[in-house]
């Protein structure tokens, strides 16, 4: 987002989406390796609840730039760093079979190389409407 957008506005656009969707558990996947990077990643499935997450998020009416990649959701384990075959063997080795749970959207400024500053936290209160 531009930096122009300030967090009431974030607030404003994202609270609704937040307050319509229950927190969700995703699990990661095996690792992977970016081709001809020494990027390696936990994918997790982009579908299902987080793909909606992704779509209100995106459709909230936020001005976003381009985005440069497609979604993809991941947790980064190497990023930066050349990696000899022993390190990229033993990070592709990695299993995490316990899922998680997503309760909250965070949203934070970065300014490489600069340390990221959280903007905005909001929990995902969908699964506490009384009715």
């Amino acid at each position: 987002m531009p930096p122009s957008v300030s967090v009431e506005e974030m607030r404003a656009k994202l609270e609704p989406i937040t307050r319509d969707t229950e927190p969700f558990t995703l699990s990661f996947q095996p690792p992977q390796k970016f081709m001809q990077r020494d990027i390696i990643v936990l994918p997790i499935d982009s579908h299902g609840p987080l793909r909606v997450l992704h779509d209100g998020i995106v459709t909230s009416g936020l001005p976003f730039t381009r985005a440069r990649y497609t979604f993809s959701p991941h947790a980064t384990l190497s990023l930066y760093q050349s990696l000899d075959a022993k390190s990229i063997r033993e990070l592709l080795s990695i299993r995490l079979p316990e899922p998680f749970v997503i309760n909250a959207i965070q949203v934070y400024h970065t300014r490489d190389p600069q340390p990221s500053r959280k903007l905005l936290e909001l929990p995902l209160t969908g699964g506490s409407k009384k009715g």
